[in-house]
């Protein structure tokens, strides 16, 4: 069985938590990392490779940033999955924070949503006294 090479997981990822609220300077900015960071994440293919022939990687700080960002884990932004399974993790993490502040996050998925493969325009803003979400325990 073939794996994805990680920096495609993240490229894939990113662009689905994005979705089509974030761009590279509005994610860089909220994140506190550049937007050509963010831009050299999205495209992994333009990145080159160093002089050893080691593949560009990612750097863990800047996942963290990022992650936080958009509301989820840097396992998340690693981890290959589905749009389905992607939007079943931020939903449980939406949820958890508006069980926490009493409102939800400006990450938080449209809790309709039913993204198509690959389809992050299903991930909308939601105003903050929105009460979609459930946490069962």
């Amino acid at each position: 069985m073939d794996r994805k090479p990680i920096n495609q997981v993240l490229a894939e990822a990113l662009r689905f938590y994005m979705g089509d609220r974030w761009n590279n300077s509005t994610l860089g900015r909220k994140a506190g990392v550049a937007a050509n960071t963010v831009a050299n994440y999205l495209q992994p293919e333009q990145r080159a490779q160093g002089a050893s022939g080691k593949e560009p990687s990612a750097k863990l700080t800047e996942l963290a940033k990022l992650a936080e960002a958009l509301g989820v884990e840097v396992a998340d932004l690693v981890t290959d999955a589905t749009a389905e399974e992607r939007l079943k993790v931020h939903r449980k993490r939406a949820a958890e924070f508006y069980a926490e502040h009493g409102v939800l996050p400006e990450w938080a998925p449209d809790p309709g949503a039913r993204p198509s493969s690959g389809d992050a325009s299903a991930m909308v803003l939601h105003e903050p006294t929105a009460k979609p979400y459930v946490v069962r325990r």
